[in-house]
């Protein structure tokens, strides 16, 4: 085998073992914002209760109070997980800006202090 093939091998798109189909899911975390200052807003608890029903099944509580985590449902193709977490992202903006709030999507905020930030109690 040249080490051409041998390279590449490794990123050859295989079956899986049990010969289904592999799918895609799409997972976000959200930090939640307070839009006059773009600060964190420590506020999952008044968020999640206030959810509609198209959004439950896909938003969960993170570790800080100030984010949520976003998720798709399970698809066959990438395009399919994309339109999906549009629609979701859609959805929940329509939701916190309800609430005055408005949501990001990062792994830390910028100018968070962490004397500053809030565990959620809830289970993950």
């Amino acid at each position: 085998m040249s080490a051409a093939v041998t390279r590449t091998a490794w990123s050859q798109w295989s079956p899986h073992a049990s010969g289904s189909e592999y799918t895609v899911g799409i997972e976000e975390e959200v930090m939640l914002l307070h839009p006059h200052n773009w600060s964190l807003a420590q506020q999952i608890d008044r968020v999640l209760p206030t959810l509609p029903p198209e959004l439950t099944d896909h938003v969960t509580s993170e570790t800080h109070r100030s984010a949520l985590e976003l998720a798709t449902g399970v698809h066959p193709r990438v395009g399919e997980a994309q339109r999906d977490i549009e629609g979701l992202r859609d959805a929940l903006e329509t939701s916190l800006t309800v609430l005055g709030l408005r949501a990001a999507g990062a792994g830390t905020h910028p100018f968070a202090v962490w004397q500053d930030t809030v565990v959620s109690p809830d289970s993950r």
